[in-house]
This record gives structure tokens, C-alpha cells and sequence, in this order.
């Protein structure tokens, strides 16, 4: 049985920001190309820097025209968040801004599988996944997505209360710099209950135009 990544239906924001129901499961794992895959990226981090814009172009490809492109999701961000202190975070970003809804779509999937933990970690502590939620909500701003799909999802990821999470949330409204999203930063720098994330949302407002 397979499936693959489908686009979320669109649905009214009403409100300040709903909860989505559980994305759909993926379960298809197509993985025959991944050395080939992780040749690419290990090659990405050796090049030099004046052909990185053609290398985070040509794994973006990669990713767009692949048949199933969850495992190669999956393994870049796998890859890049090991190296993230080589610029990983970043560059894991960049790519998949460059595609065309696939930061929100995995976004989605990869909800599925860590929202239960947020009612329960209520918590201003590092998490393993806070890394992933980074790059997926901030290249998901970034690229040319339905406006209204995106902040339907970072609404959704809101009422995770890591603080992590919240902090990729606040920059990602910052990258998309719509009315919308000023009024949320707006709102959040007023009300949020983390003083933090009230500090960071004010900083992110104030660098939108």
C-alpha cells in the first residue's frame, strides 16, 4: 500500500488561527536513489561558495521530480540538521523554499507525529525536533504557497507551547510579511505568555516593512 504527499484542502482562517485536524499518513518509502541523494549533499557542504546558488538549485530539483519525495525530505533534513553548525539549518531552508509547497506539505505529515507531545511539554527547554520545525515553517513562509494554507498551519503549530516551535512560528510570520502576519506578530508581542517569544515577536514586526 502506498501513499504520497497530498496538498492540505484550504480552509477559512477564522479566528485566531484554528486547530487543523491530523494530516493524512504517509507511508509510501520509494529509497532506491538515496546514496545518490547523499552523495549530493555531502558534495553540497564540500563546494565552493560561488556555486552554492546551483547546488541548492539542483537538489531542490532533485526533490521536486522525484517520485516520492518524502525519504529524500527526510534525509535532508536528517543531513543538515547534523550539520547545522556548518550552515545546515540554513541551507535545508533555502532548498526547500525553493520547491514548490513541500515544506508545507511534510510540515503536516511531520505534525502528525509531534503534536502529542505538545500538551505535555509546556517547556522553554531544546527539543531534537524544534531544528526540523525551524527550517519546515521558514522555508514553508518563504516560498510561493497559498498565503492562507500557511498561516492556517502556523496557527495550528501555535498552540504547541515549546518554545522552539513558537520561535519558528514568530520568524516565519516575519519572512511571509503580510497584513495578516503583522497583526499575529502584533498580537503575539502583546499577549503571548512566554516573554521571550513576546521579545522575539516585537523584533520580527518591527524588521517588516
Amino acid at each position: 500500500m502506498t501513499t504520497t504527499l497530498s496538498r492540505a484542502k484550504s480552509k477559512q482562517d477564522s479566528g485566531y488561527w484554528p486547530t487543523v485536524g491530523r494530516p493524512e499518513a504517509i507511508t509510501r518509502n520509494d529509497p532506491t536513489r538515496l546514496p545518490v541523494f547523499r552523495g549530493m549533499l555531502r558534495a553540497a557542504f564540500e563546494c565552493q561558495c560561488k556555486n552554492l546558488d546551483t547546488v541548492r538549485t539542483t537538489v531542490a530539483d532533485w526533490l521536486e521530480h522525484a517520485r516520492d519525495p518524502v525519504p529524500y525530505v527526510k534525509e535532508l533534513l536528517r543531513y543538515c540538521i547534523r550539520r547545522r553548525s556548518e550552515g545546515g539549518l540554513q541551507f535545508a531552508t533555502d532548498v526547500l523554499s525553493l520547491t514548490n509547497e513541500l515544506a508545507m506539505q511534510y510540515a503536516r505529515q511531520f505534525q502528525g507525529q509531534d503534536a502529542h507531545r505538545w500538551s505535555r511539554e509546556a517547556t522553554a527547554e531544546e527539543h531534537p525536533n524544534d531544528d526540523v520545525w525551524r527550517i519546515l515553517l521558514v522555508a514553508a513562509c518563504r516560498a510561493s504557497g497559498d498565503t492562507q494554507e500557511i498561516l492556517h498551519l502556523l496557527g495550528s503549530c501555535y498552540r504547541a507551547h515549546n518554545r522552539g516551535i513558537r520561535e519558528a512560528i514568530v520568524e516565519g510570520l516575519g519572512v511571509l510579511g503580510t497584513s495578516k502576519a503583522k497583526q499575529l506578530l502584533d498580537l503575539i508581542a502583546r499577549d503571548a505568555d512566554d516573554p521571550f517569544i513576546r521579545k522575539v515577536a516585537g523584533q520580527n514586526r518591527e524588521e517588516v516593512a
